[in-house]
């Protein structure tokens, strides 16, 4: 988890972006786009600037798990199924950022920039983790 957040730490101080890439098991990492690498190189180690990178890969990734959300009820059969769904989207609605806040107060970041940088590339980490959980679903 603390990956993406040091990640977004190294390219914004110089560092390649080849980091991206640099576990191909990493299944969250590949669902962020290309953009949001470029954007984190050009930010220049400015919080206001990384964070507007996460801000705009957020709205991408929020599109993209409300087209998996709507596919993935358009293949549920019948009612039961949907409801199920329905449900187990509530719940994780619930408890999505627990974990983003769990990782902050773990870093001893809390309070601080540290700490937002490491709070948006999590929330990332949970959106694309979704998508993919998403995608997945079969009843």
């Amino acid at each position: 988890m603390r990956r993406l957040a040091l990640v977004l730490l190294a390219i914004s101080c110089g560092q390649s972006t080849a980091l991206l890439r640099a576990e191909p098991a990493a299944r969250v990492e590949s669902r962020l786009s290309p953009d949001f690498g470029k954007c984190a190189s050009r930010s220049g180690g400015e919080t206001a600037a990384m964070r507007d990178c996460a801000a705009q890969e957020y709205e991408r990734l929020d599109r993209k798990l409300n087209d998996a959300w709507r596919e993935t009820m358009s293949r549920m059969a019948g009612n039961e199924a949907r409801s199920r769904l329905r449900q187990l989207q509530r719940e994780w609605i619930k408890v999505r950022w627990a974990e983003c806040d769990e990782q902050v107060a773990q870093s001893g970041m809390a309070g601080g920039t540290g700490g937002l940088l490491i709070y948006d590339t999590c929330q990332l980490e949970v959106v694309a983790r979704r998508i993919s959980w998403l995608e997945a679903y079969h009843p």
